[in-house]
This record gives C-alpha cells, sequence and structure tokens, in this order.
C-alpha cells in the first residue's frame, strides 16, 4: 500500500485557489476554520475588501491569504502543513488538478509506502518529501 502527499512543485509556496477553499467548504472538511469574528478588524479594513472578488456560488475570496467570504462568516483552511495527507485535501488536488494551485503554487500529489516515516522538505516554496532521519547540529 502506498500513502498520498500533496507538495508544491514550484517556488513561491504552498496554497490552494479560492475554487478549492470553496470545494472543501461545500465538502464539509475538517481542514476549514470558520470565523464569525472579525478578529481585530482585519477583515473589515479597506486592505481586505479591495482584495476581494467574486468567486461564484455566493462566495467572495481573497486568494492571496487563502480566506473566503461567504454569508458573513469568513473561512480558512487550518494549518495545512500538518495535512498534507488528509482525504480531503488529496480529493480536491486529484479533482480539480492545476485549478486547485494557489495563485504561487504548482501542486503534486506524491505517493509514497505507507510505512515510511516522511516529512517536508522546502526551499524556497519548493518541497520534496524526504524520509525522516535523525540530524545534528
Amino acid at each position: 500500500m502506498s500513502k498520498k502527499i500533496v507538495i508544491n512543485t514550484c517556488f513561491g509556496g504552498f496554497g490552494l485557489s479560492p475554487k478549492a477553499l470553496i470545494y472543501l467548504i461545500e465538502m464539509n472538511s475538517s481542514l476549514i476554520v470558520k470565523s464569525e469574528r472579525d478578529i481585530d478588524g482585519f477583515f473589515s479594513s479597506g486592505v481586505f475588501k479591495r482584495s476581494l472578488k467574486d468567486c461564484g456560488n455566493g462566495y467572495v475570496s481573497d486568494s492571496f491569504s487563502s480566506i473566503v467570504l461567504k454569508d458573513d462568516a469568513y473561512y480558512s483552511i487550518e494549518s495545512v502543513d500538518a495535512f498534507r495527507d488528509h482525504p480531503d485535501l488529496i480529493k480536491v488536488v486529484e479533482e480539480l488538478k492545476e485549478e486547485a494551485d494557489g495563485s504561487c503554487a504548482k501542486l503534486k500529489i506524491v505517493e509514497i509506502p505507507d510505512d515510511v516515516d516522511w516529512e517536508i522538505d522546502e526551499y524556497d516554496g519548493s518541497e520534496e518529501i524526504h524520509e525522516v532521519h535523525k540530524s545534528w547540529r
């Protein structure tokens, strides 16, 4: 058996498109965090509001910070670095393909053996899967 893991294969950094976030919201994925509070006035600030655009289905999104607004609630993805092998994330990337890529991302699913203890190694946003091993400094 093998395990699937999502990585970013280009410089820039891991990120999901507004379409991918909307898909996860509609799936009621445990990866999505919903907030009805405008923490520190960030979402009502002029900077955030100027960056909003219509993404269809009643959603409005800021594609750079991966925040989606719907019906006065704000949605974002839970710390995705900890969930790169989450079945919902795998499904979204498999089904949407390049449409799941964030503004500075090119996502890829890598398969590794189930029994491997793995970690993501990153350089300027470009990522690889490495088997965990000991290291000292």
